[in-house]
């Protein structure tokens, strides 16, 4: 089983690279086309369907290439309480009406050491498929709490009892999972969605999970909801680091500028 997924992942590394390639052309020609001042309308709203279409294939790509090989990001301590909220606002694209997003955070501060941009993924990876389990609405909660390991849970995670986690948790009230694909739902390419599902999504998640040295705990109860609480380990030194604004000099985007693309 460990060479038939290692094999899949390394197939799936190389055709997100070609498609990525394809991708880019598609893209920028688009672009270009859609700098054309005498562009007429039913033009530009088709272009602008190609572009956001490619745009989703960018993102399955990108899924896929964060399946199939470790991450290369630099190491940084994040603030989970500030992740779930910025999640929180991200969510919001793709709510409904009749579903909301309460945020729990933990009373203190909630260190771990995870890269920020691959926290918000896992976490609006949940998000979408709480949204998607609940098409009559409901309420999705996004929990965080710092939690000692009992002897079942460091068992499970491969950890030691009593080791302090930051246990951040997605909390939905929709169908459930079926307990008959319980044992199958971070299974990479297997989904249950009909439409527009890659099966790429939680187990993404879970491979992001365990990079940082983590584990996952799920919980599903068919029409009362679904729990998935993410055991990551908590980090007691450190700031969390946040992106600076690059300076935005005077000339940028002179005609007299040369850029130079490698690949």
């Amino acid at each position: 089983q460990a060479q038939k997924m290692e094999t899949i992942g390394a197939l799936a590394a190389g055709v997100a690279h070609d498609f990525n390639n394809l991708l880019q052309a598609i893209r920028g020609n688009v672009t270009l086309l859609q700098l054309q001042a005498s562009l007429a309308d039913p033009h530009k709203s088709r272009l602008n369907r190609i572009d956001e279409a490619a745009a989703r294939a960018a993102d399955i790509t990108q899924q896929l290439l964060s399946f199939s090989r470790p991450a290369e990001d630099k190491d940084s301590v994040v603030d989970m309480n500030r992740i779930i909220e910025e999640v929180s606002h991200l969510a919001h694209r793709s709510l409904r009406n009749n579903v909301a997003i309460v945020l729990e955070p933990y009373s203190g501060q909630i260190m771990a050491r995870l890269d920020a941009s691959r926290a918000q993924q896992v976490f609006l990876n949940l998000c979408v498929n709480a949204i998607d389990a609940m098409p009559e609405g409901g309420q999705i909660i996004l929990k965080n709490d710092l939690v000692e390991l009992t002897a079942e849970q460091a068992a499970k995670g491969h950890q030691v009892e009593g080791a302090v986690f930051a246990c951040c948790s997605v909390i939905d009230n929709g169908t459930g999972i079926p307990p008959e694909i319980m044992s199958r739902i971070f299974d990479p390419f297997f989904t249950t969605k009909s439409e527009g599902g890659t099966g790429l999504g939680l187990s993404t998640v879970h491979g992001l999970v365990k990079q940082s040295g983590g584990y996952i705990e799920l919980s599903s109860e068919p029409n009362k909801g679904t729990v998935v609480e993410l055991f990551l380990p908590r980090s007691t030194g450190g700031q969390a680091i946040a992106k600076s604004p690059m300076p935005i000099g005077d000339n940028v985007g002179v005609p007299t500028e040369t850029v130079l693309v490698v690949e």
